[in-house]
C-alpha cells in the first residue's frame, strides 16, 4: 500500500493535477482545567473525608511537559468523635504544579501517564481556631486522554504536605491524600470558517501537492542535531526508507522538476515550538534527498508549518501520527516531459 502512494504521486505529475489540505486548526496552547474529587485528611486533623474542588490554567512548555497555575477548596466536618462534631473545617491552596507526561499516544492506545509535583501555599481555618497560611507541597501521578480536539479527561492522585501552625497547638505538619478527575479544556476560540472556494487556477500554473504517506516521523522527531534515522523514523523504518528512496529515483529521473519540502506536526506542544520542530522535519527529508543523488539545485526551499493544515483528526493517536508529515511541493509539472 506505501508504494502505491509513490506511484500515485509519478501519475499526479505527469496529469498536472493536485491534492488538496485540510482547512489550518490551531487551537492554541492555553487551557483551563476544573476538576473535583475527594481529600482523605491526615488522621491528626480529625476531620472526615470530603470533596476538594479545583480549577487550574496552565500551558504546555513542550509536548512532554505542561505548568498549571492552581487553586483548590475543601470544607470538612470534624469526626464524630471529636469535640468538634459537626462544625467546619476549612482549607484552600494557591500553587503551581508541574506536569511531565511520559511517552506519547501511540504507546499508550491514547492515554498519557504522567507524574506531577508543586509548590503551594495553604490556608487553615478551623472552628475557635486562628486562621492562618503555611507553606505545602505536592507529588502525584496520573493519566491524561484526549476526547476531542479541544477536551481531555484528566485523572490524578496526590499527596499533599502542608505546614499549619495555627489550627492546632500540638502539631504543625500535615499529611493528606487527593483523587480528582477533571477536564482540560483549550482556551482558544474556535477556528474561523473556512474561506469561500476561489475557481481553480489553469493547470499550466498549477502546483502539485504531494503528501509523503509512509514516511512517518516519531514523536517529537527529529531534536536539534539529530541525524541518526533509527532515532527520527518509526519502526519499521525500512517502510519509511522505501518512500523515500522512491522519491529520490523519481526526481533524478526527472531532473527539471523543481520541488519546496513543507513539514507538518500534531497539535501537541506550543505553534512556536512546533514550527521549530516541523522545519528539523522538512531539513531532514531535503538532506536525505540529496545524499541519494538529487541535486540540491532541484530542492528550492524548505519551510515548517507547525500544527498548521492538518490532513487528519488531531482528536486520535492515528490521526496525530498521520499529521506528523512532510509534503512536496512540485513548482513545475509541466517539465515532467522535458
Amino acid at each position: 500500500m506505501k508504494r502505491k502512494s509513490l506511484y500515485a504521486l509519478i501519475a499526479l505529475i505527469v496529469a498536472g493535477s493536485s491534492i488538496g489540505t485540510a482547512q489550518a486548526v490551531d487551537y492554541g496552547n492555553w487551557y483551563i482545567a476544573p476538576r473535583l474529587g475527594v481529600l482523605v485528611p491526615d488522621s491528626k486533623r480529625d476531620t472526615q473525608n470530603s470533596v476538594l474542588a479545583g480549577l487550574g490554567v496552565g500551558f504546555w512548555v513542550n509536548p512532554n511537559f505542561a505548568v498549571d497555575f492552581e487553586y483548590t477548596l475543601n470544607d470538612a466536618d470534624y469526626k464524630s468523635s471529636s469535640p468538634y462534631a459537626t462544625r467546619q473545617w476549612q482549607t484552600q491552596s494557591v500553587g503551581v504544579t508541574g506536569r511531565y507526561f511520559l511517552g506519547d499516544e501511540q504507546g499508550y492506545d491514547g492515554w498519557r501517564p504522567y507524574v506531577a509535583g508543586g509548590l503551594d501555599f495553604v490556608g487553615h481555618d478551623a472552628f475557635m481556631s486562628r486562621s492562618g497560611w503555611g507553606p505545602g507541597f505536592l507529588v502525584g501521578g496520573g493519566v491524561q486522554r484526549a476526547l476531542t480536539d479541544r477536551v481531555a479527561l484528566r485523572g490524578e492522585i496526590d499527596y499533599r504536605w502542608n505546614r499549619d501552625t495555627v489550627s492546632l497547638p500540638t502539631t504543625s505538619n500535615y499529611g493528606d491524600w487527593a483523587a480528582t478527575l477533571g477536564l482540560v479544556i483549550s482556551m482558544a476560540p474556535p477556528p474561523p470558517p473556512p474561506p469561500a472556494v476561489a475557481p481553480p487556477p489553469e493547470p499550466a500554473a498549477h502546483k502539485v501537492v504531494i503528501e509523503l504517506r509512509g514516511v512517518n516521523f516519531q514523536f517529537d522527531r527529529p531534536r536539534p542535531g539529530q541525524t541518526d534515522i533509527n532515532g527520527i523514523l518509526n519502526k519499521p523504518i525500512s517502510d519509511s526508507v522505501a518512500i523515500l528512496d522512491q522519491a529520490a529515483d523519481t526526481l533524478k529521473r526527472y531532473p527539471n522538476v523543481e520541488i519546496k519540502i513543507d513539514g507538518y506536526t500534531d497539535s501537541i506542544g506550543s505553534q512556536a515550538y512546533n514550527l521549530k520542530l516541523s522545519d528539523r522535519r522538512a531539513e531532514f527529508v531535503k538532506h536525505y534527498l540529496v545524499s541519494h543523488g538529487v541535486a540540491e539545485s532541484q530542492i528550492i526551499g524548505t519551510k515548517g508549518y507547525g500544527k498548521l493544515d492538518p490532513v487528519a483528526s488531531n482528536a486520535t493517536a492515528e490521526g496525530r501520527s498521520r499529521n506528523r508529515r512532510v509534503e512536496f511541493k512540485v513548482e513545475n509539472p509541466g517539465q515532467m516531459g522535458q
